[in-house]
Order: structure tokens, then C-alpha cells, then sequence
């Protein structure tokens, strides 16, 4: 059996706060593990979760329960799409300095490099300046 971390809003809206979430799981050497259960425990008593709320809750402790805790989280999607909204701001003259872009988004030179890595040839980087990879910006490089 292991505890399930709830969102806040199930937390909120679908329980009390005495209940608690359970997930029932099997790991047998010789037979097919059985299908995990979900289940609510409300003492003294366990039942069932008959909605599938608890389906996709991350069990306690693990790596998808944390990232659920922490908020301001970014996607990979939140951080490509910051990163086209600097660069839309902040291209005047058909590029943008890296500097601007660390100034503009408050993040580290690094971590500008790590974004220009992750968008995949959207960009470009010659010199310290960020164009785009299409279109008129790239024919005047």
C-alpha cells in the first residue's frame, strides 16, 4: 500500500480533510501483478475509488508528486513561449543581444543557451546575438 499526494483541489472539493488516499499495489515473482486499486480511507473505514479521482495522483515522495507540490513550476511549452515573447519585445533590428534577452527574462546566460538549445533551430545564435532561424532576419545575417 502506498499514500497518494492529492492536488488541492481534490483535496478541497472532493473529500474531508480526515481522508486519506491509498493505492494498492502487487509485485509477485511467479504471477501477473494485479490491477493497482485506488481507495479512500476515512477511519475506520476503506472504500473504494468509485470516480477514478485518484487515478492520476502521483503516489508520496516521488519525482511527479513534487513537481505537483511546486507551483511555479515551468513547462518546457511555458518557457518556449516566454521565450518568442521576449524576443518579440525586444527586437528592434532583427536580433536581440543575449544580455537583453537575461536582462528581460531574469534568468542566467546559461539558461538562455539551455532555451536557444531547446527550441531547435527556431533561433540563432552568432556572436551573442539571437535571430530568427526563418524569413528575413536569417537572409540578412
Amino acid at each position: 500500500m502506498i499514500q497518494l499526494e492529492l492536488s488541492d483541489d481534490i483535496k478541497n472539493n472532493v473529500r474531508d480533510g480526515h481522508a486519506t488516499a491509498w493505492r494498492l499495489e502487487s509485485s509477485l515473482r511467479e504471477f501477473q501483478n494485479i490491477e493497482p486499486v485506488n481507495f479512500w480511507f476515512e477511519y475506520p473505514v476503506h472504500r473504494i475509488d468509485a470516480d477514478g479521482a485518484l487515478g492520476e495522483m502521483p503516489v508520496q515522495g516521488s519525482f511527479a508528486a513534487g513537481r505537483m507540490k511546486n507551483g511555479h513550476a515551468k513547462t518546457a511549452e511555458t518557457c518556449a513561449e516566454e521565450f518568442r515573447n521576449a524576443y518579440q519585445a525586444l527586437n528592434m533590428d532583427g536580433s536581440v543581444t543575449v544580455q537583453e534577452m537575461m536582462e528581460y527574462l531574469n534568468i542566467t546566460d546559461k539558461t538562455v543557451y539551455a532555451r536557444l538549445k531547446k527550441l531547435d533551430g527556431e533561433f540563432v545564435l552568432k556572436k551573442g546575438r539571437i535571430t530568427k532561424a526563418d524569413g528575413a532576419s536569417k537572409a540578412s545575417e
